[in-house]
This record gives C-alpha cells, sequence and structure tokens, in this order.
C-alpha cells in the first residue's frame, strides 16, 4: 500500500506540473497577440481547395440531373478551384519540395561531414599514438642498455663485442630531378627583350673593359653582350672545375667566320641592327608554345 500511495502521489504531482505548464503556455500565447486567423498553411489551402472543387463537380452533377444542362454556375466555379490547384498550389508545391529537399540534404551533408570528421580524429589519434610508441621504441633501443648489468651476471662472460641491436631505417635519398637543373639559357630571345629588361633592371651590371669587347682588331666589330655573357661562363667554368674545354672544330670554326660575316654586316657605328633584319617575329619569341591563329580565316587558310 506504501509503494502504491507514492505512485498516485507521483502520478497527481506530474499532472499539476503539466496542468500549471500548459496553462503557462496559453497565457503566454494569449499574451503574443498574433493573427491565427489570418495565417493559412499549403497543406490547408491544398485541403480547402481540393474540397471546393469536389463541390463545384457534384454542383454539375446536381444541376445536370435537375435539368439544367448547361451547369453555368458549377462549370464556372470548377474552373476557378481548378485554376487555383493547377496554378497556385502545384507550383507553390514544387518551390517548397525543393527548398526543403535542398535543406535535407544540407543536413544530411552535414552529418557525414561531422561523421567523417570523428573518423579522421580517430585515426589521426591512432596514427600519433604509433608514431609515439615507435620513437619511444627507438629510442629505448639507441640508448646504452639499462639491465646490462644484472643481465650480464647471469650470462657467461666472453669477451665477445655484440652490437646494440637498432631497428633497421633506409637512409634517406637524394635524388637528382634534371627538370629541376635543366639549363634554360639557351632559348630563343630576342636582343631588343633583353636590351630592354637590362636598362630597366636596378641591379648591377657586368661590364667589359674598354676594348676588351672588340673583335679582329675592330674589323670584326664588337662582341655582343650575349657572346661576353657565353665566355664569362666557360672562364668560370674552366675555373671552377680546373679544366680546359675543347677547342672548337672546322666545322664550328667556319660556323663563327659565318657569324662574323652577318655581323659586319648588321654592324653600323658599333651598333648591332640585325634585329631590323631578322624574319622572327616578336609572337614567336615572347610567347611559351605554338599558337592557333587568330581567326577562322588564318585557320582554313592553312587547311588549304
Amino acid at each position: 500500500m506504501v509503494e502504491l500511495d507514492e505512485v498516485l502521489r507521483s502520478v497527481c504531482e506530474s499532472l499539476l506540473e503539466t496542468s500549471s505548464s500548459v496553462e503557462k503556455l496559453k497565457s503566454n500565447f494569449e499574451a503574443s497577440n498574433l493573427a491565427s486567423n489570418d495565417k493559412v498553411s499549403l497543406l490547408s489551402l491544398k485541403a480547402a481547395s481540393m474540397l471546393a472543387y469536389i463541390n463545384a463537380l457534384m454542383m454539375v452533377i446536381g444541376e445536370k440531373l435537375g435539368g439544367d444542362y448547361l451547369a453555368e454556375a458549377g462549370r464556372e466555379k470548377s474552373i476557378e478551384h481548378r485554376v487555383v490547384l493547377e496554378r497556385g498550389v502545384k507550383p507553390l508545391e514544387k518551390k517548397l519540395s525543393y527548398q526543403l529537399d535542398k535543406l535535407a540534404r544540407a543536413h544530411e551533408r552535414m552529418q557525414k561531414e561531422y561523421a567523417e570528421a570523428e573518423k579522421r580524429v580517430v585515426v589521426q589519434e591512432t596514427v600519433n599514438e604509433k608514431e609515439d610508441s615507435d620513437s619511444s621504441d627507438d629510442e629505448m633501443a639507441q640508448r646504452p642498455h639499462a639491465f646490462g648489468g644484472k643481465q650480464g651476471e647471469d650470462k657467461k662472460d666472453d669477451d665477445v663485442y655484440r652490437p646494440p641491436k637498432i631497428n633497421s631505417a633506409l637512409p634517406m635519398q637524394d635524388r637528382f630531378n634534371i627538370q629541376s637543373h635543366k639549363d634554360r639559357s639557351n632559348r630563343l630571345r630576342m636582343q631588343a627583350m633583353d636590351e630592354y629588361l637590362r636598362e630597366e633592371s636596378e641591379r648591377p651590371e657586368w661590364e667589359s673593359s674598354i676594348g676588351s669587347n672588340i673583335l679582329n682588331h675592330g674589323r670584326g666589330g664588337v662582341k655582343s653582350l650575349r657572346d661576353s655573357d657565353k665566355d664569362r661562363r666557360v672562364t668560370e667554368y674552366e675555373e671552377d672545375n680546373f679544366t680546359r674545354l675543347k677547342a672548337t672544330s672546322k666545322a664550328d670554326k667556319r660556323k663563327e667566320k659565318r657569324k662574323e660575316r652577318m655581323n659586319q654586316v648588321n654592324m653600323i657605328g658599333g651598333e648591332d641592327f640585325s634585329i631590323f633584319g631578322s624574319k622572327r617575329k616578336i609572337e614567336d619569341s615572347t610567347s611559351r608554345g605554338p599558337k592557333r591563329s587568330r581567326n577562322a580565316w588564318e585557320r582554313a587558310k592553312k587547311k588549304l
């Protein structure tokens, strides 16, 4: 009986608390002064329109049974409610369904990302613990043996050196990457562009001594800056590596002779004007690679 009295007392207390909370909610709702009568939901609008449409159809059937075969009043009402259903309720359902699906997908995506983040955290913690254990094992393997004295008492002293047991590890690999060490200085560049960049830059320039860039006692013209840079690089290479590069062959000498003759033709007043006689276009020297024609007509002419 005592237990039954306690159960009844707890039920009464819970009912009193429920009634008080309901009264509190009711008072808050009445104090908010919200015009609840003016509100309408899509479901109530759809239900009311559907019922009105069915009622209009019944009116049409009733009028026809009564002898009025036109049934204009019922037909107008049915058309009105059918338009409300087709043009009003259906587009609203599509828009709301899209928004609701979007919110549902966003919520599912958020839950999925949260679960994946938790998995990543767990995996990272396990990896960190494994790394810590491996590092502690390596430290213990490389440190002096703390229990060597005690074990030495049990083992027989045979004066034989035994190396410590250390975990094997691969040495670091220093691979040679040919792409990062590739010499790109032999690319074609326009002399005018080099001179413009050299004039606009603020860094100090390497100037040759007076008269050192004159070729063939003045008959070969003046050595260009590109040739001077090439000779300087050759000299630096020979001095750094304590070697001498092989002399030029006969074909290279003939090529140099031909180049000197061309330089003499293009040299006017000690200045090199070979850029004006060059057939190269500025697009070919400044672009990264072969480009397509500018318009469709030029591309069509190439196909002919």
